[in-house]
């Protein structure tokens, strides 16, 4: 029997392998291989190698799955992030859908007003026969119920002579109203002339009560300068007047016409300085030496 340390056993004096005398003999035997238990000190050594390595294997299974965390995580965040991106691409498309639907309704019901106006405005449709070249009528026509056709024409030669004017109404079946004649005196340029016809028309024909005209010429400028006066800056004195006095009438159409179809107001006004008919007058009815030509126009014209 020998005395129990930790790691290893003193035995008692006298053993073989017992402690001698000699100190140094006896802490041979204690450092030495013999005196220290190595299975139990390769035991420790292993058992602590072990937990070593279960404390790394639970640190490296807990860092593996905080990173399968995080990466769940960022995997949830950009799996939200598409699904949002998908839903606003979503959303986008359905309003650029409504819009496109609502923007083709809209034109589709300005095609159909434009398309009942055109037909409001061109119920008569024009035989090609009657059409020159540069589209102006060859014949005369009468106008719509209710309102009276005012043809009118300035007999301008130069800017030094006087000009003849004169207008001639019609009503709906062809049968003439009023007509007039005048002389103004010389004006610089034709369209000059045309528009002072225009305003001394316009006036005669507030006084006589029409409320409803059509004004007929075949100088095709006249009806362009009234329409858009600021194309037409050097005779802004005239168009402004001419359209105050329109404003005075319920309604006011300008119709362009050719020269045969406007010939009756020209032979009125041509008669001024041809004739040296230089008296205005104003008369119901049409003047009696065109009165054949009046009755053969109107035959031929109204329905």
């Amino acid at each position: 029997m020998g005395f129990q340390g930790e790691g290893f056993t003193l035995p008692l004096q006298g053993c073989d392998g017992d402690l001698g005398t000699s100190l140094p003999e006896n802490v041979d035997f204690v450092v030495g291989s013999g005196g220290v238990n190595t299975e139990a000190r390769s035991n420790r050594s292993r058992g602590s190698q072990r937990s070593k390595s279960s404390w790394v294997r639970r640190k490296q299974d807990k860092r593996r799955n905080n990173m399968v965390s995080i990466e769940g995580s960022q995997w949830d965040k950009e799996d939200g992030a598409s699904k949002r991106k998908t839903e606003e691409e979503g959303e986008v498309s359905s309003k650029v859908s409504r819009h496109n639907n609502e923007s083709l309704i809209f034109h589709i019901q300005q095609a159909i007003e434009e398309a009942r106006l055109w037909n409001e405005v061109n119920l008569r449709q024009e035989p090609v026969d009657n059409l020159s070249l540069n589209g102006e009528k060859k014949r005369w026509e009468a106008p719509f119920f209710g309102v009276v056709k005012c043809n009118l024409h300035s007999n301008w030669r130069n800017d030094k002579l006087h000009c003849g004017v004169a207008y001639i109404i019609s009503n709906h079946q062809g049968n003439i109203l009023h007509h007039a004649r005048d002389a103004i005196t010389s004006s610089p340029n034709r369209l000059t002339s045309e528009l002072r016809c225009l305003i001394w028309t316009l006036r005669s024909m507030k006084d006589l009560g029409y409320t409803e005209i059509m004004i007929g010429s075949d100088f095709k400028d006249v009806g362009e300068a009234v329409k858009r006066p600021i194309d037409w800056p050097l005779f802004r004195i005239f168009l402004r007047e001419i359209q105050e006095l329109c404003l005075m009438f319920q309604s006011v159409v300008f119709e362009a016409e050719s020269i045969l179809s406007n010939q009756i107001a020209r032979e009125i006004a041509r008669s001024v300085l041809r004739d040296g008919r230089f008296n205005s007058y104003l008369a119901l009815g049409g003047p009696a030496w065109l009165h054949h030509r009046i009755l053969r126009e109107a035959s031929s014209n109204c329905p």
